[in-house]
């Protein structure tokens, strides 16, 4: 960014000192002027693109991570679950046995 700002500024001062009065004057600006400004301005497109693929693929890395941490979380709460639940069961039916045992 700090290149095109540079190269602007530099250009301002360049037609300001040498007395250039652009279009209200009556001038155009040269085709090679234009061909060269529509190069870098393509050139800062493809970068900008490169820098927008770059962080589309870093968001969904960040995005997949958390709905990994997310489905990790609720996969140990559902074991935890399933555990607790096996040892009640477990509890339960060694109590029926020995109850059986007994004779109750």
């Amino acid at each position: 960014m700090t290149c095109g700002i540079r190269r602007w500024s530099c250009r301002r001062s360049v037609r300001s000192s040498s007395g250039w009065r652009g279009r209200s004057a009556g001038l155009s600006s040269s085709t090679t002027s234009l061909r060269t400004d529509l190069e870098l301005a393509r050139q800062q497109i493809t970068a900008l693109r490169a820098e927008r693929d770059q962080l589309k693929a870093a968001l969904q890395r960040h995005l997949g991570q958390q709905l990994d941490q997310i489905a990790a979380a609720d996969l140990v709460a559902r074991v935890n679950e399933l555990t607790r639940q096996h040892e009640e069961l477990t509890t339960d039916g060694d109590t029926l046995r020995q109850e059986k045992a007994t004779g109750r």
